[in-house]
């Protein structure tokens, strides 16, 4: 009798564990929770750059790479393709929805060390900052052939439309003030 009571009280404390891992996932998807995502379009356009085979790494905020966003799945890694179109970047995830970042929406591109948990290295992954819902969010991709890395992220930095100009009210040769 003792032993299937210790055999229960096991398997009570790990559904337990299990059932508050699952409630903290939910937490960060509501915590994480964006607007809908940019649609794929109708026509994407011919590839600028032959596609990549890697793994998609994930969305994380800006600045923040060890929190994922757990919403619409694009926390979960995966393997995957990166298209880079005229259109924007396009990142095809064989068990999860496709990921459409639209250029206008591309802030940056560059090689990185580390993103959501995982460090490669230097120059081991591109990642594309993005505003999408008044948040910035970086999204990570590792190729197989690291040697493409910055020829892709050069592509991608020549198509990001540059900032608007902006206007200095301040004169450019201050006054001097006299005593």
């Amino acid at each position: 009798m003792t032993r299937i009571a210790l055999t229960a009280g096991v398997a009570g404390v790990w559904l337990l564990g299990v059932w508050g891992m699952w409630r903290g996932w939910q937490a960060r998807i509501a915590r994480t929770a964006l607007p809908a995502l940019p649609a794929l379009p109708a026509v994407p356009g011919v590839d600028l750059v032959e596609p990549l085979v890697g793994m998609y790494l994930g969305t994380t905020y800006a600045g923040r790479w060890l929190e994922r966003i757990a919403a619409a799945r694009l926390g979960e890694r995966s393997t995957g393709w990166l298209r880079v179109l005229p259109t924007g970047l396009l990142i095809r995830r064989p068990s999860y929805d496709d990921l459409f970042l639209p250029i206008a929406t591309i802030e940056s591109a560059r090689t990185d060390v580390a993103h959501a948990g995982r460090v490669l290295g230097r120059d081991g992954l591109i990642l594309a900052s993005w505003r999408h819902g008044g948040q910035s969010l970086e999204t990570g991709f590792r190729c197989d052939d690291k040697s493409r890395h910055a020829a892709v992220v050069a592509t991608i930095s020549e198509m990001i439309p540059a900032p608007a100009a902006h206007t200095n009210t301040e004169p450019a040769h201050p006054k001097k003030e006299t005593k």
